[in-house]
């Protein structure tokens, strides 16, 4: 069965709830408050304004969002599938993640947090307007910046490699680097301000302080037996 819903282009926010079992969800040029649940039904979203606190659910299916606005309070979680952001403006709130499916998020804006149990989480040519935040349990994370956002950021993977790679790093930041000592590595092009060594749940870790300036934002990377890399 196909369902076609015809909703006005703009004006109007209305609220919107399907469930489904395996259906494919594809919406284009709307403004509305979505709820959908599929078990295993990818997620399609183009020029669409979504309104606060939407919530899309699928087990197994993938997402990809073209050109949308993701009000405050949204989330988007799926268990295995993927999910693909392009040109995607994210305000405060809204979450997005995935048990064993990767992330990708390139040209977006706005105020991110994405998390992955395993899968991997990339990041490229997106403006942070907020604290972030990006983790993995075993992938990789990876963000390619033009500049250093403004807020703080973290990004962190428990047996995976953790990469940023910033082509502007400005005047003011500080950069705070962990692993683990015996099965981690960090890799950085910056002579360190501060090094210490910790413990933490009965493991010893190894800390690195690069601070540059004063004040700006405090972007911590950390991994417990994967790389830290910083590239300049």
């Amino acid at each position: 069965m196909e369902w076609l819903i015809s909703l006005p282009r703009r004006g109007g926010s209305p609220s919107i709830q399907i469930d489904t079992s395996s259906g494919t969800l594809d919406w284009e040029g709307v403004d509305a408050r979505i709820d959908f649940n599929s078990s295993s039904g990818d997620i399609k979203l183009a020029e669409v304004n979504l309104g606060p606190d939407s919530v899309f659910s699928t087990s197994s299916g993938d997402y990809v969002l073209d050109d949308v606005t993701i009000q405050e309070g949204a989330q988007f979680q799926t268990s295995s599938g993927n999910l693909k952001f392009n040109n995607v403006e994210i305000q405060a709130g809204a979450r997005l993640s995935s048990s064993s499916g990767d992330i990708a998020c390139t040209g977006c804006t706005g105020h991110m947090e994405m998390t992955s149990s395993s899968g991997n989480v990339l990041v490229k040519g997106s403006l942070m307007e907020g604290p972030s935040k990006f983790s993995s349990s075993s992938g990789n994370v990876s963000l390619y910046l033009e500049r250093l956002p403004d807020e703080d950021l973290s990004a962190s993977s428990s047996s995976g490699n953790v990469r940023l790679d910033v082509q502007d790093y400005g005047e003011n930041y500080t950069l705070v680097l962990t692993c683990r000592e015996d099965k981690g590595r960090i890799v950085s092009p910056f002579t360190p301000t501060s090094t210490r060594t910790f413990s933490r749940h009965g493991q010893t870790y190894e800390e690195i302080r690069i601070e540059h300036g004063s004040g700006g934002p405090e972007i911590a990377l950390s991994t417990a037996s994967g790389t830290v890399r910083v590239i300049n």
